[in-house]
Order: C-alpha cells, then structure tokens, then sequence
C-alpha cells in the first residue's frame, strides 16, 4: 500500500502540472477510514478539488461534511441493487434504508452523488429487477443523484465466471472486447441475454424520460459518452 506521503508528491506534481481536479479510482479507499480522513486532510492542504468511490457502510454525517470541506466534489457509491433480496444475496452487508441515508447525507453536504447499479444476476428475478429500477428512479427523482445502470459482466476472474455452471449461467461469447455493462453476454436460469438486453433499454429510456430538461441534456452527453468508450457511434436528439 502506498503511504500518504508518497501519494501528496504525486498529486503536488499534477498540481504543478496544472491538473485542475483529480478522481481516486480505488474502490477500497473508504474501507479504513482513518487513511480516507489522513487523504482528506492531505487534499485539503494541497488545495485540489478531487472525487473518490465509497462504501455505503462508511458513510456518515460527519465523513461527508468532512470530504466536502476538504474540497471532495463528489463520489461514487456501488449500490448494485434495489432489492434487498439481491443486497442479501451477493453479501452486501447493507440496507435499502443506509442506502438512503448515505446519499441523503452527501447531498446535504453539498456533494455530487453517483450511483452505480446492475440487472441481470443469476438470482434476478423480473420482480427484482424491478425493484432496482424503481429505485434507481428514485435516486435520480428524490435525491437529483446520478444514477450509472448497467448489465451484470461475468469478467473473467469474477465469481459469476468462476461458478458459471453452478449458477445456470450461460456464457455466450468467450470474446473479451464483447465483455461490456451494455452488451449482456449472459444467459441465466430465468432469462436469456436477450431478456435482459431488451430491460435494460427500456430501463434506461425510462430513467431518462424521468428527468427533468437540464438532467435530459446532461444524461444524454453521459450517455453519448459511455456508448462511444464501449465502440459505439450514435445519434441522440435533444429532448424537447
């Protein structure tokens, strides 16, 4: 692990270097919280604006009113489901309510909040994917957070492809440049990749319609965006 000193010269470089704001894509930054608080302290020396990912379970009132005082402008939370069946099921450890109550606390403070969410587990049911939509519509409408929906990978390594026959899962393509949260590639014991394929657009053309002009424009760019990284061209209109 790096220590914080090595990681201020970095960032003190990129500062020199005119960088302007910096993400820290380490999912497991919030998990000792003590060396989160010590980057906190060290961002707000150096006086950069920066994001970061974070447990849903280290998320209190005090964090977030600290991240935002440190100059944290936002940050991403891996909600994955709706359902507090699914929650249980993949181990989360976490509730619908903490959910809630974490974005409502970085909302507060003044952060912008992410939300990352999948469909198309082994376990989903048309009832638990559902609920994840529901959800991530509330997210967006209740809390103005962003709301990332993707399909569920099976990406080599992962326990879904490590227990694929364990689990009814089907994988269809062993084509790694296929492997995207867009494209499913997965059959599972209740529905086909199509099933889920065909959900998820639906899903994401009502998350859309759901938000307001400002929030249309911004999706759409976001949208645009993740679709041409994963070797998409398209043609979005501006909503009227």
């Amino acid at each position: 692990m790096r220590s914080i000193e090595n990681i201020a010269d970095e960032i003190i470089d990129l500062k020199r270097k005119g960088v302007k704001i910096l993400n820290f894509g380490d999912d497991t930054i919030s998990a000792d919280t003590s060396r989160l608080l010590a980057i906190c302290n060290l961002q707000k020396n150096i006086g950069m604006k920066w994001s970061c990912e974070c447990r849903v379970d280290a998320m209190t009132n005090d964090l977030a009113i600290t991240l935002a005082n440190s100059g944290c402008v936002g940050l991403q939370f891996g909600v994955e489901s709706g359902s507090q069946e699914s929650l249980d099921r993949m181990g989360k450890n976490i509730t619908i309510n903490q959910i809630e109550q974490a974005v409502r606390w970085c909302i507060k403070a003044g952060l912008k909040v992410v939300c990352s969410l999948m469909i198309g587990t082994p376990e989903d049911t048309l009832e638990t994917m559902k609920q994840t939509i529901d959800f991530a519509e509330k997210l967006q409408k209740e809390y103005k957070a962003a709301v990332i929906l993707a399909c569920t990978v099976p990406y080599p390594g992962t326990y879904y492809s490590n227990h694929a026959t364990d689990l009814g899962i089907s994988i269809s393509t062993k084509n790694y440049n296929l492997y995207s949260t867009i494209n499913p590639i997965m059959d599972t014991h209740n529905f086909t990749r199509w099933q889920i394929r065909n959900l998820y657009f639906e899903s994401i053309s009502r998350l859309f319609k759901s938000l307001s002009v400002k929030y249309r424009e911004i999706f759409t760019q976001i949208t645009r965006n993740s679709l041409e990284k994963e070797g998409y061209r398209v043609s979005l209109s501006k909503p009227r």
